[in-house]
């Protein structure tokens, strides 16, 4: 009798094993809390950090600053990936792009239709960095501070890839606490999807 793993692999090879999820579009997130988020990132040379902070029920915005990127291998890619970095802090352990609607990386990303990206695609969406450093303010209608939305990012991580995928750096996203006096987002001169090399 054959294993399991040889019938697997016999219906995979016949195309009888359907998948478990269909690609759609990235649904525009409306139920956002008031909430903010950051990411630490601390990689030897490569420092720097991700923030992101929303009103209720509007739209993400990012703050994305980072130095110390190698001099080769550009353009280098950013995104939300799947699983929090694990406590041996290997970046392989995050998984893969959050892509809760099952959109996979082929066809590429399309800067134009970002509902058609995976959720966690943000360089895709919003540029790829092409130098050792830079600051890139942007909104993202697609990402969730609801733990209750399959776009959550809350609990995930941030990773920066070079051009060959490999993985240079990674950061936890952990709720940034409001101060007691009400005073929330502090950078008030970004402009949407630039960059500052």
């Amino acid at each position: 009798m054959p294993s399991p793993t040889t019938i697997l692999a016999a219906l995979l090879s016949v195309g009888l094993l359907a998948t478990a999820q269909q690609s759609t579009d990235a649904v525009a997130v409306t139920d956002n809390l008031a909430a903010e988020y950051a990411a630490k990132i601390d990689a030897g040379s490569i420092q720097g950090w991700a923030n992101a902070t929303s009103a209720a029920g509007q739209a993400v915005r990012f703050t994305v600053d980072v130095s110390g990127l190698p001099t080769k291998n550009a353009p280098f890619t950013y995104h939300i990936h799947e699983f929090p970095v694990p406590p041996d802090g290997n970046c392989t352990g995050t998984g893969a792009h959050l892509d809760p609607f099952g959109r996979t990386q082929s066809p590429p990303c399309n800067v134009t239709a970002p509902q058609t990206c995976q959720v966690g695609d943000l360089s895709g969406k919003h540029g790829a960095i092409n130098a050792t450093s830079a600051h890139y303010n942007f909104t993202d209608s697609y990402v969730s501070t609801n733990p209750s939305n399959v776009a959550f990012f809350g609990n995930l991580s941030f990773v920066i890839h070079d051009s060959t995928t490999a993985r240079l750096a990674c950061a936890n996203f952990t709720q940034v606490v409001s101060s007691p006096s009400g005073g929330d987002d502090s950078s008030e001169d970004g402009d949407e999807d630039t960059c500052d090399d």
